[in-house]
């Protein structure tokens, strides 16, 4: 048996949002050889929703190592504490940036100084498609925050932000206008650790599969790491094989190529 990271965006789910049928196909194979198949996202649990969850995933960690469910029982969760969120709700906007708030029960925004991000605007529109609107912080009181974005542009104070940030968050450059910020200590990473060490597992006896700069800690921590080929050039150093993209049947492959549809493995 071995455990399996799977990261969502550009891995599992290709860019229009569809699930290859080779990948769901291969997610069953590779469970009913006795391996164990994770999300490890850096989405909150309320951007979870069919087709991905209609895959019967052994466990999910969410947000950035801040959620996690094993057999579908909640055994661990984090967060910001409500004085730390004032902080930070107060400097980005004083560097005239904006921010994208992730809790496991929704989401919401303030893009006080209408600031276009195309990873921050494909996620308002997943939420939209389903019929849930994205609304600034102060209109969703219900949110337990877990995770910020911190979006900007060329008149914002990138490294004052910054600056102020890093003792609070650990800090995950997306692209040049985009930083994920999950609390210090947290990312895909320190999700894997949690889960290995609950179940008596090394990191170095796992795969994990990833395209992007939130993935490099979990591709570090495990012994097996396998990077899309669209990732960034410093993602896919961190390869032990590089996969194709999702949509040409690139999870399929890696699990071939690794031999774990083998019934032997």
């Amino acid at each position: 048996m071995s455990m399996l990271f799977f990261d969502i965006d550009g891995t599992i789910v290709c860019e229009d949002g569809t699930i290859p049928k080779s990948t769901s196909e291969a997610i069953r194979a590779l469970q009913k050889l006795g391996h164990r198949c994770i999300i490890n996202t850096g989405r909150p649990l309320a951007d979870i929703y069919p087709p991905l969850s209609d895959i019967p995933w052994d466990s999910y960690i969410c947000a950035c190592g801040q959620d996690i469910f094993w057999e579908g029982q909640h055994i661990f969760r984090q967060g910001f504490e409500p004085d730390v969120c004032e902080k930070i709700i107060e400097m980005a906007k004083k560097c005239r940036g904006g921010l994208y708030y992730e809790s496991p029960n929704g989401v919401a925004i303030d893009n006080w100084f209408n600031i276009r991000n195309s990873e921050i605007d494909a996620a308002v529109r997943r939420f939209n498609k389903r019929g849930i609107p994205v609304r600034p912080l102060a209109q969703s009181p219900e949110l337990h925050m877990e995770k910020f974005c911190f979006f900007y542009d060329e008149n914002s104070d990138e490294k004052a932000f910054l600056d102020f940030i890093y003792p609070y968050c650990t800090v995950i450059k997306r692209d040049p206008s985009f930083y994920e910020l999950p609390p210090a200590g947290c990312s895909k990473a320190s999700g894997i650790q949690f889960l290995c060490e609950r179940l008596h597992i090394l990191p170095r006896d796992c795969y994990a599969f990833g395209d992007s700069q939130n993935d490099a800690a979990m591709l570090r921590c495990v012994g097996h790491p396998v990077v899309m080929q669209h990732a960034p050039e410093e993602v896919r150093r961190l390869a032990e094989w590089v996969a194709p993209s999702p949509q040409h049947d690139g999870i399929y492959l890696a699990a071939q190529k690794l031999g774990l549809l083998s019934a032997q493995t």
